[in-house]
Parts: C-alpha cells; sequence; structure tokens
C-alpha cells in the first residue's frame, strides 16, 4: 500500500499542474502574442503530459529515475520562471505562480520523507502486489 507521503504527493503535485492550466488561461493572450499559437500549444502541452507522466512514475511505480526528472525539471522550472521575472516576459498572475511553487516544493518534499523513501527503494516484487 503506498504511504500517505505519496499520496499526498500526487494531489499537491497535481494541483500545482492545475495552477498552470490557469496560468495559460490568464496570460494566454500574452503567450500567443510572443509565440505563435500552435507553438504554444504543442509546448504547453508537451510538458504537462511529460510531467504527469513523471508524477505517475513516481506515485504508481516507485520510479526513482522519474524523481530525479521531476526534480530536475522543476529547478529548470524555476529558473525560467527567475528569467522570465527578470526579463518582464512573465505572463499570468505572480500570486498564482508563487502558490504552484509552494505546492511543487511541498509535493517533492513529500518524496523525501522516511515513509516514502523506504516505499520507492521497494523491491520488484512488491510493485506487482501493490
Amino acid at each position: 500500500m503506498r504511504p500517505g507521503a505519496i499520496i499526498l504527493f500526487e494531489i499537491l503535485y497535481l494541483l500545482a499542474l492545475l495552477l498552470g492550466v490557469a496560468q495559460d488561461v490568464i496570460g494566454w493572450r500574452e503567450l500567443t502574442e510572443a509565440a505563435p499559437t500552435h507553438y504554444t500549444l504543442l509546448i504547453q502541452s508537451f510538458v504537462l503530459v511529460i510531467t504527469i507522466f513523471l508524477i505517475l512514475g513516481v506515485g504508481r511505480r516507485r520510479s526513482k529515475i522519474a524523481k530525479w526528472l521531476l526534480i530536475v525539471v522543476f529547478a529548470g522550472g524555476l529558473g525560467g520562471m527567475y528569467f522570465s521575472l527578470k526579463s518582464g516576459m512573465f505572463f499570468g498572475s505572480k500570486f498564482l505562480a508563487l502558490v504552484q511553487i509552494v505546492l511543487q516544493l511541498g509535493a517533492l518534499a513529500m518524496l523525501f520523507t522516511p515513509a516514502s523513501r523506504s516505499w520507492l527503494g521497494g523491491k520488484a516484487g512488491e510493485r506487482e502486489s501493490q
């Protein structure tokens, strides 16, 4: 059975993704003025799908690779956010962006609880029975 911290990880990160979609809706006009609509849709969809796969890889498949890739993607997103704020190219709500970052940090912190670390370190045979 999955620990509560893993379930909370999934919930928090998926909520952060929903906020990301809200950010896209809020800043859609500016996004599509900065880049063609088809390009914006392609990039946003790709990032959303990859992130969902990583979340499910960690939360359902116990993938340590997905865990570290998600952390790298998050860190890269922070860098991108810093650049967009500094250059004045930020689209959407800064408050929602802050809430999104806090949710993602909270979700990632759940992966480092003792129960989560133990569960993620489980053996392959245990995976199939859960």
